[in-house]
């Protein structure tokens, strides 16, 4: 039972800095496409924020299926 509840945490946890970092990466992508100088440059880092964006929405989504799974094992 404890190592269930150790890999739970190791899963969480890496779920949790994923989400972190992508959120990250999104907020980081829009500021460098509006420093360059061209609305080219600026919409390609746009395009690679909305791919950030998916991965965030991904590790919501894993993170609330992990909970639940956690949820309905403790029941």
């Amino acid at each position: 039972m404890e190592e269930w509840k150790e890999k739970t945490v190791s899963n969480y946890s890496l779920i949790a800095h994923e989400d972190i970092d992508s959120s990250h990466s999104i907020s980081r992508n829009i500021a460098e496409g509006y420093s360059r100088r061209s609305i080219k440059e600026y919409l390609n880092f746009l395009n690679i924020a909305l791919g950030s964006s998916g991965k965030y929405h991904s590790c919501i989504i894993s993170f609330n299926k992990a909970n639940l799974r956690i949820i309905l094992k403790n029941l």
